[in-house]
């Protein structure tokens, strides 16, 4: 009796190791589609080993393990990929308040908090419904559409990152560079430039 004991502690630890090993690759695999397939394969080949014994218990226990843990892997992964965006809005490179008086904290909420991210929702909307799309970049998917719902969505946010990007809360002065002496040929100096032009 108690070298059936041990012997059939033996197989239950056998079972438990193959299936924490399959386990662990579904957890590595879970996000990419081919990993995922060869962990399912991992599954069934653990439960068809470990269900090898003759022995009943083991043979339904493998087979409602392997489901378990199938249907773990299908939750994880679903989990994994909702839970990662293709594309995310991206930081302000300043604090929301950094360019007042000029542009206020509140109208940078509007045009960023919900114009900039109603775009890139809808954006990712559109490549979770369309897989040709997944993986591309914004500019790719721009150069893709050429036009219509997935262009407008793209091109905005890349739009509004662009505008983000090009406000500063220490810019202005007087322009150096070829833009400098552009302005100085043409008015003379910067301050006849401004005098021009207000």
């Amino acid at each position: 009796m108690l070298c059936a004991s041990k012997d059939l502690l033996k197989q239950l630890g056998a079972q438990l190791r193959s299936q924490k090993k399959a386990l662990s690759a579904v957890v590595a695999n879970a996000s990419n589609s081919r990993g995922f397939s060869s962990a399912a394969q991992m599954i069934r080949a653990a439960a068809t080993k470990s269900s090898g014994s003759g022995n009943v218990f083991f043979k339904r226990a493998a087979v409602a393990s392997a489901a378990t843990l199938a249907a773990s892997a299908l939750m994880w992964r679903s989990e994994a990929h909702a839970a990662s965006p293709a594309f995310t809005l991206p930081e302000l490179p300043y604090p929301r308040t950094a360019l007042a008086p000029h542009i206020s904290a509140e109208t940078i909420d509007f045009h960023y908090v919900k114009h900039h991210q109603t775009y890139v929702t809808n954006l990712n909307g559109f490549v979770e419904k369309d897989q040709s799309l997944a993986g591309k970049s914004l500019v790719d998917i721009i150069r893709a559409t050429k036009s219509g719902p997935v262009f407008n969505n793209a091109a905005q946010v890349w739009n509004h990152t662009f505008y983000w990007h090009s406000l500063s809360p220490k810019g202005g002065g007087e322009p150096s560079g070829p833009l400098g002496e552009a302005v100085r040929v043409q008015w003379g100096s910067f301050d006849k430039f401004k005098e021009e032009f207000n």
